[in-house]
């Protein structure tokens, strides 16, 4: 979508035909009348996909959950800021275990349950590399183990699971 004559990053829109969601993945808007005018068309339920290397990251969340826009959030790269985001308006954080670390401050044994009790009405990815992950719900939670593969380029390779498992999360599986 072309906001004005200039162009604001680069923006992919996908939508998922069998359970008609749209995913936004907006990398880098620069102002709030153009982080407004891209979320003109949400509509609640949708899914926005964000990381931290965006401009306004604190506004464009909270225009989004005052749209009823399903919010994920990835803090990668992590930055002192993510401490100041409306975390609560998060209906996913994934993060990997350098980064809920820093989001905690401490080096406990049980990241997910520091950040849990935290952020009540988060659910909660955690990445944790060759280990698998851990999805820790409101009502549940599912540890996946990770697949032994040969590697060629891991270019991406959080990108893409991220974007996989929101497929998924976001038809209810």
């Amino acid at each position: 979508r072309n906001i004005d004559a200039d162009p604001t990053g680069h923006a992919n829109i996908q939508f998922h035909l069998k359970v008609r969601t749209r995913l936004y993945c907006l990398t880098a808007l620069t102002e709030h009348h153009d982080i407004d005018e891209a979320l003109e068309d949400t509509k609640p339920g949708e899914f926005l996909l964000l990381q931290n290397e965006i401009s306004a990251p604190g506004y464009l969340i909270n225009r989004a959950y005052e749209k009823e826009v399903r919010v994920v959030f990835n803090p990668a790269p992590m930055s002192e800021d993510a401490h100041a985001f409306p975390l609560e308006a998060i209906e996913l954080l994934v993060i990997n275990k350098i980064e809920g670390l820093e989001l905690i401050k401490k080096a406990p044994d049980n990241i997910l349950a520091i950040l849990s009790s935290r952020l009540i009405p988060t659910n909660t990815l955690l990445t944790l590399s060759c280990a698998g992950s851990i999805y820790i719900g409101k009502e549940d939670s599912i540890y996946q183990p990770a697949m032994k593969v040969t590697a060629i380029d891991t270019t991406a390779a959080g990108d893409n699971y991220i974007a996989f498992f929101l497929v998924r999360y976001s038809s209810g599986r």
